[in-house]
């Protein structure tokens, strides 16, 4: 229960983090205040990711924390800043999903 804890808030401050990033980067009087605040959730992220790395394999770790972040950033941007997808994108983050799961699943390394 602990490390779902841990992946689920990673998880969360890493959109956030990047959707801070995103906004910083509208205007320029945002500039600062994006780049501040993202960095402040992205480090405070990094506890969190190494709190799961202390009990899990560091290679499935790297595919559910990172792989998990990058998709579901993806999902964010397109939804919060109305970012498009073409087809191949969607095949490509179909792609990073099917092997998160089975790292996963078949707990390779």
């Amino acid at each position: 229960m602990l490390l779902a804890v841990n992946i689920s808030v990673f998880l969360v401050l890493q959109i956030v983090a990047a959707l801070l990033f995103k906004w910083g980067s509208l205007a320029p009087h945002l500039y600062w205040w994006g780049f501040s605040l993202g960095n402040v959730f992205g480090m405070t992220s990094i506890i969190f990711l190494i709190n799961v790395y202390k009990v899990m394999n560091p290679n499935l770790t790297l595919a559910i924390c990172t792989g998990g972040a990058f998709l579901l950033n993806q999902i964010a941007m397109t939804i919060c800043f109305k970012t498009p997808m073409n087809i191949m994108s969607g095949v490509g983050a179909a792609m990073i999903l099917f092997g998160i799961v089975v790292m996963a699943v078949f707990k390779t390394a």
